[in-house]
């Protein structure tokens, strides 16, 4: 039996296991002839970086299957998650994803890159605070704060900020090897 069998870790979708935010703007560049890079998505509010588009354009592609087939997993990630199980650590995606968006997700990017990770292993909530883990590994600052420990996955739109028992992580080696430090 594992050490950590009773440890769930909860860890976000977008931005944290697949690279939402740059096939986002690849996207909406390509059809708007918009000239956006990652580095300017410096607010949760992605719209901000838009400022010619209106909300509804900006949103569209998510809404879209042929958008999910776009959106590639984050480096490492295939990797450290699968290890991380393997461990016996019990793993849960958990995202706040709009309803009508969450099918595509999952069929386009979860089930073709982490096929291990089904239904049951999938949350969707959007306050993620009412989520019973140990762990949270999130980019969203609102989300990172709550009864457990954050792991927060770097991002232009959330360098600056700190929060007790909060801490940041660049990739998934950086988030494996922290996980460790805290549960070994």
């Amino acid at each position: 039996m594992s050490k950590y069998k009773d440890i769930i870790i909860a860890c976000d979708m977008d931005d944290t296991i697949e690279y939402l935010v740059p096939a986002w703007i690849k996207w909406l560049n390509n059809k708007y002839g918009t000239k956006v890079i990652y580095d300017d998505i410096v607010d949760w509010d992605i719209t901000k970086a838009f400022p010619t588009l209106q909300k509804e354009q900006v949103f569209a592609p998510l809404r879209l299957e042929a958008f999910w087939e776009t959106v590639e997993p984050m480096e490492d990630a295939q990797y450290y998650i699968p290890k991380l199980i393997e461990e016996g650590f019990q793993f849960y995606i958990v995202t706040s994803a709009p309803p009508d968006t969450v099918i595509h997700k999952f069929n386009k990017c979860l089930k073709v890159h982490f096929p291990y990770l089904d239904w049951k292993h999938v949350i969707v909530a959007k306050n993620k605070q009412l989520i019973r883990c140990d762990v949270l590994i999130d980019d969203g600052e609102h989300n990172i704060v709550g009864p457990y420990i954050g792991l927060l996955k770097d991002t232009p739109h959330n360098r600056d900020f700190e929060a007790p028992n909060v801490y940041h992580v660049k990739d998934w080696k950086e988030i494996y090897t922290k996980i460790h430090n805290i549960f070994d």
